[in-house]
């Protein structure tokens, strides 16, 4: 047995700090990684979905109604124009944070429902499907109902801008392919239920506004 030499002491101090590291430096830097990569998983299999649903807004509810449009049960007049109409139950939503959810993180929409978005006045609309999981029509009215633009068949989780044509105060999803089914068009008018603040009704012609 003989004592260690400086340079072979330098090479045991290196081993046992490598060996240090490796066992209690990179192994648990690597249980760190492997936590957050199951974390991520749990979250992509659905703890954001849940946890959103969780803190869902609690949506005012009601009835609209499209008039003007023409979904294969009525001829339409002499002249060509549409004469359907329809009622649409919806979820109202009124303001920043209601606009700002939306539909998020809902895995479906009842046929024949949909989410009407209200406007303070009119403006170019901006509309995408951040963290949407069911593909859309979104159809943009002015402040006076009138059909301004659509969108058809707009792709889940995608974060393309859709724009309105023009300028809008209203806007409403529904499941994608209701606007082609209700036959949605330029000719189509927006009527909102009268218990909405008067404001925010569009400004319809008298032989337009419900009936109370």
């Amino acid at each position: 047995m003989r004592a260690a030499t400086l340079p072979e002491m330098s090479v045991k101090r290196w081993y046992w700090w490598h060996w240090w590291r490796l066992r209690f430096g990179l192994f648990s830097g690597l249980r760190v990684r492997l936590f957050l990569g199951l974390f991520s998983g749990l979250v992509l299999a659905g703890i954001v979905p849940t946890t959103a649903l969780e803190d869902r807004l609690d949506f005012a509810r009601g009835e609209i109604a499209l008039v003007g449009i023409n979904d294969g049960t009525n001829a339409g007049t002499k002249d060509g124009t549409k004469v359907g109409r329809a009622l649409i139950a919806v979820e109202f939503a009124r303001n920043e944070a209601e606009r700002r959810q939306g539909l998020m993180y809902r895995e479906e929409l009842a046929a024949g429902t949909g989410m009407l978005f209200i406007f303070a006045g009119e403006g170019t609309r901006s509309f995408w499907m951040k963290n949407t999981l069911i593909a859309l029509d979104m159809v943009f009215f002015d402040s006076s109902g009138w059909f301004v633009s659509l969108h058809r068949d707009v792709p889940p989780l995608t974060l393309v801008s859709r724009q309105s044509a023009g300028p809008a105060q209203f806007v409403l999803e529904l499941n994608a392919g209701e606007a082609k089914r209700l036959g949605i068009g330029p000719e189509t008018r927006l009527v909102l239920p009268v218990e909405l603040v008067p404001e925010l009704q569009p400004k319809l012609p008298v032989e337009l506004v419900p009936e109370k």
